[in-house]
Parts: C-alpha cells; sequence; structure tokens
C-alpha cells in the first residue's frame, strides 16, 4: 500500500514539474563572443537536388522569395538550367523535385512568411546537407550548414535547392552569409 502511495505522490510531483516550465515562444536573444546582439531564428528546410550546370557561377547563390510571382519568376529564370521539374516518382533517396516542393507556397503562405532559397553545387551526389541554425545579427542573417559526407561518395557534380521558410520580417534583404561546415 505505501509503494502505491509513494508512486502516486511521485508522479504528482514530475507532473507538476512538468507543468513549471516555461518554453519561450520566440527565440533568446543573446550575445555573441564580439558582444553583438544575436537571434536564432526559427525555420523549416527542404532539400532538392536539381542538378544542372552554369559556367562561371559562384556558390551559394542566395535568393529571397517574397511573394508567388517572385517563385514563379525564379521557376521560369531557371528551369531550362536546373532540372525544377515536379518528380513524378521518388526513388530511393532522391527528393519529390523543386516544383513538388514549391507546390505548398501560395498567397496565404506569403502574407506571413519569407522564402530563402539557396543554391549549393557539390563535388558528389553522395553529399548532403542539414542546416544547423539560422541566427540574426546586428546587420546580418548567418546560414549555417553542416555538409554530410559519406565514407564513399559519387563521382558526379550535384547541385541542390535549399528551401528555408521563414517569419515575414524576421530577414530583409539585406546581407546573407552562408557558412558551411
Amino acid at each position: 500500500m505505501n509503494i502505491v502511495r509513494i508512486t502516486i505522490l511521485l508522479l504528482c510531483i514530475m507532473i507538476s514539474m512538468l507543468g513549471c516550465q516555461v518554453t519561450p515562444k520566440s527565440s533568446p536573444i543573446i550575445p555573441d563572443s564580439n558582444g553583438k546582439l544575436v537571434k536564432s531564428l526559427e525555420f523549416e528546410a527542404q532539400y532538392i537536388r536539381t542538378d544542372g550546370y552554369i559556367d562561371a557561377i559562384s556558390y551559394p547563390v542566395i535568393s529571397i522569395i517574397h511573394s508567388t510571382d517572385e517563385l514563379n519568376e525564379y521557376y521560369l529564370k531557371n528551369k531550362d538550367i536546373y532540372y525544377l521539374d515536379k518528380r513524378s516518382e521518388v526513388i530511393g533517396n532522391s527528393t519529390i523535385g523543386f516544383l513538388g516542393a514549391v507546390e505548398k507556397y501560395d498567397n496565404a503562405y506569403f502574407n506571413d512568411s519569407v522564402l530563402v532559397l539557396l543554391l549549393l553545387e557539390e563535388g558528389s551526389g553522395s553529399i548532403r546537407h542539414q542546416i544547423t541554425d539560422i541566427k540574426r545579427n546586428e546587420g546580418f542573417v548567418e546560414i549555417s550548414i553542416n555538409k554530410l559526407v559519406p565514407n564513399y561518395g559519387t563521382d558526379d557534380i550535384a547541385q541542390w535547392h535549399i528551401i528555408v521558410e521563414l517569419q515575414k520580417g524576421t530577414i530583409s534583404d539585406s546581407e546573407i552569409k552562408v557558412v558551411i561546415k
């Protein structure tokens, strides 16, 4: 009988402790090593292999998209250079394709949000990416990307579109720095 009472008491204490935890609505603003204020931004990202090739382009290429018109313009400008079509069949570690990924971004989405399109090139199609953090500093936004390199890779060049969803107002058309580790 005492074991049941102790178990119930411990459960009540644990539940009450969980109820006391505060989850911040937004990321904290903290100073960096130089004393400048830095805020981590909330984001969602999609990673789409699009391949293609442009001679004498410098990667990464960064585009900020504010509307469906800008997204359509980006598509029309790049569809003959990169494979931006929707894939009818996803095979292996492939993706749904650029058009499949962006079809959810309608006018309602752009009322509250923006997209940052990052275009990367890798010397192997086996290399993947993961955004680890996006921080807004005084005067710029830094996007940190972890490069995932397997022990063995393919011998092909690959281009990737990383589609980053951010709240409107968290990023401006000012400087964006991409740090790839």
